[in-house]
């Protein structure tokens, strides 16, 4: 157990990303060795003091000091102590600000590379995961990642300062420094079951919080339906039960953790009283020599008291970043296929050829062939599940066929550059949410390239800049969470605005008045009316109101299409109606 948490720590020290194990050490190696070297000039400081023979080790470091001109005198051998200690505080304080900035950094780019591949993985892994998880997984799990980091470098700090206690410790006595050793490695042996119970209790901490993470963010997301019919009690029982079992998870680590310090403390100055005793009635040690590795056995077991602290909080943190390692690797094996390097102009439109796609083994769409003429207006119509947000995905590149061709103008889909293909896209979909954010940033996803001009053009274009205009706060209105603050349609209006404001040549209208009364579905009819001829528009739907303004209407039903005849004559009639 113990080969494993330092295998453990010697992998996160030396593979966290972003760290700079090799300067940590090098700092953490000339301050070790500085402590030892002051630790050193405290055997002739001693025996010059005490007066006697001097012990062959002081003899040593008296000759050395000669060497370099220090005079053995108390004074001389002080002064030189103080600058010694200094020195090495000194290195120890940089040490410890390279390991701060770089648990930093290593949190920071764990949650970058995290986010990175979030928002580049397919679409059926994302669609697979729930928001709450992920959620978790990028800000609780990396913060507790980095932490981990954190315990390695300083449970690897305590360990390399533990190495020259020792060689100190052989030089002085090697009797005491051997009892020494059988001590330590006894008191390892003896928490190591401890460890493990840290270790299982840290990876049960991590899928409570989990859940309770997902359990609050689903709730949350659902709160209005949730608070108007009065049926929190159950849903708020089952989020505090599972706090409850966080809890009761903290509190064991707790006790464990309190136990090992106590008793651990308790062990190693009784250890050391012993040792006292034997080095003076049984070995007879000279008092420089005693006082010394009194000194050395003080440092030696606060680092022992240190490693194993340090050894339970890794522990109960490594799960989190061998989970965050874990997920890193998923994450890039589900990276979503980017297609070509082809860029398509839209001038002509989008085709289906022979096209079927299943989710696994269950068949959605089935040898569909269908066109979408540029500049027009194309309507999907049928009944809920019969494929229409499949068509749509498929156009996207979110999913791709089994079989088949898609085509814009005359490139494949799959020859396309997928991120300059969606860039010419705006996209509103059936279930329409806000950020919780002003209506600027709603409509510019904080693009730094969409100036207020147009915002307010494309407040226009979907009939949404008189409401707008009339808010006290204009633009730096706050939308609430999920867009509450407005109506339905209000909300529609400005996500039809957001997906209009780059001026896109393909609008994709999932369902966007399905919630929406009679009326208000009219205006956004209307509003879409007003833009055909300016760019490609596909709508789907199961509303009469839109048939009424397509040039071009097919039917989608049980994973099959079919091109229904469109109302000639009737576009005009609509608009008429909506102008009066």
């Amino acid at each position: 157990m113990v080969g494993g948490a330092m295998r453990s720590a010697f992998r996160i020290f030396f593979g966290s990303e972003g760290s700079r194990p090799w300067l940590v050490l090098c700092s953490l190696i000339l301050a070790s060795s500085l402590e030892i070297v002051g630790i050193g000039v405290l055997l002739p400081l001693f025996s010059t003091t005490v007066g006697g023979e001097q012990p062959w080790l002081a003899q040593i470091a008296l000759s050395i000091f000669s060497a370099i001109g220090i005079e053995a005198r108390a004074n001389e051998l002080i002064t030189f102590l103080i600058i010694v200690f200094l020195l090495k505080y000194l290195l120890t304080y940089f040490a410890m600000n390279i390991t701060s900035f770089v648990e930093t950094e290593v949190s920071t780019r764990l949650r970058t590379t995290m986010l990175q591949l979030l928002f580049g993985a397919n679409w059926r892994y994302l669609v697979g995961r729930k928001a709450g998880e992920l959620t978790n997984e990028v800000i609780n799990n990396a913060t507790r990642a980095a932490s981990a980091y954190r315990q390695s470098a300083r449970l690897f700090s305590y360990c390399v300062q533990a190495f020259f206690y020792l060689c100190a410790a052989f030089l002085v006595s090697l009797g005491l420094t051997v009892t020494g050793i059988i001590v330590g490695v006894i008191f390892y042996l003896s928490f190591s079951v401890v460890v493990k119970w840290n270790r299982q209790l840290g990876a049960r901490q991590i899928k409570n919080m989990s859940t309770l993470s997902i359990l609050l963010s689903d709730t949350l997301n659902n709160i209005k339906p949730i608070r108007a019919m009065e049926r929190q009690k159950y849903t708020v029982e089952n989020i505090l039960e599972q706090n409850r079992k966080v809890r009761v998870v903290s509190r064991r680590m707790a006790i464990i953790g309190n136990a090992v310090y106590t008793i651990g403390d308790a062990f190693l100055v009784g250890t050391l009283l012993l040792g006292l005793y034997i080095a003076t009635v049984w070995f007879q040690v000279p008092f420089s020599e005693l006082a010394v590795m009194a000194i050395i056995a003080i440092r030696a077991i606060e680092t022992l008291k240190q490693t194993q602290r340090f050894r339970q909080a890794l522990a109960t943190s490594e799960s989190a970043y061998w989970s965050t390692q874990k997920q890193i690797e998923t994450l890039t094996c589900m990276q979503e296929p980017r297609g070509g390097v082809l860029v398509p102009n839209l001038t002509q439109g989008c085709t289906f050829e022979n096209v079927s796609f299943s989710h696994d083994t269950l068949p959605v769409v089935q040898d569909i062939s269908l066109s979408i003429p540029a500049n027009d207006i194309t309507v999907f119509i049928g009944p809920s599940g019969a494929g229409k947000t499949t068509i749509v995905d498929l156009l996207l590149g979110l999913n791709m066929a089994n079989s088949g061709k898609i085509a814009i103008d005359d490139m494949q889909l799959k020859d396309i550059d997928l991120g300059r293909w969606r860039k010419m896209i705006g996209y509103v979909p059936q279930e329409t949410t806000l950020l919780h954010s002003t209506i600027r940033q709603n409509i510019t996803l904080d693009d730094p390239t969409i100036t207020d001009d147009d915002v307010f053009e494309a407040l226009r274009l979907s009939g949404a800049e008189r409401f707008v205009n009339r808010l006290p706060d204009g633009l730096e209105t706050v939308a609430g969470e999920m867009g509450t603050r407005f109506s339905g349609g209000e909300r529609q209006r400005i996500a039809l605005a957001r997906a209009l404001v780059l001026k896109p040549k393909l609008l994709l209208l999932d369902e966007v008045t399905s919630a929406l009364d009679p009326d208000t579905e009219l205006e956004i009819c209307g509003n879409i009316l007003d833009l055909r001829g300016a760019l490609t528009i596909l709508a789907v739907t199961h509303r009469e109101a839109w048939t009424s303004i397509a040039s071009h209407i097919y039917r989608v039903e049980n994973g099959s299409v079919e091109p229904v005849k469109a109302r000639v004559g009737v576009l005009p009639s609509i608009k008429g109606s909506l102008e009066s």
